[in-house]
């Protein structure tokens, strides 16, 4: 009997940096290497993708988008997080968001080690 897979939320952010068309590619590429090399068991859910149909410019639109992302975070066993995370809105949120839940949290450091993120007490933040 095969286990349960295990869900990942990816989480990167859309607007920030480089701009949305060059992060989609970035998360794009992201996702491509964790299908080739990350868990066997797992399936690797980005908001990025799954909501790409809506317009980022559009206020009303990503004000969904992120309401729908944290509800995808509560579907996910764990989140790693990608890219410019520490200086994204959205990555923040969800982040949180699974971390209020007890969720495991890994995130791409300088240098492109995943470390795990906590919860710093309240003290408004998350740290290595």
């Amino acid at each position: 009997m095969t286990s349960k897979p295990k869900v990942i939320f990816v989480s990167h952010p859309l607007r920030g940096g480089d701009g949305v068309e060059v992060n989609r590619q970035k998360i794009t590429d992201i996702m491509r290497t964790l299908r080739e090399t990350g868990e066997s068991n797992a399936i690797y859910l980005s908001p990025i993708h799954a909501l790409s149909y809506l317009d980022a410019t559009d206020e009303s639109e990503d004000d969904y988008a992120r309401r729908v992302a944290l509800d995808m975070v509560d579907l996910c066993d764990e989140v790693h997080a990608f890219g410019q995370w520490r200086e994204s809105f959205g990555c923040d949120a969800e982040i949180r968001r699974a971390l209020s839940q007890g969720k495991l949290v890994l995130a791409e450091w300088d240098g492109g080690e995943m470390v795990e993120v906590k919860w710093d007490g309240g003290n408004g933040g998350v740290v290595e």
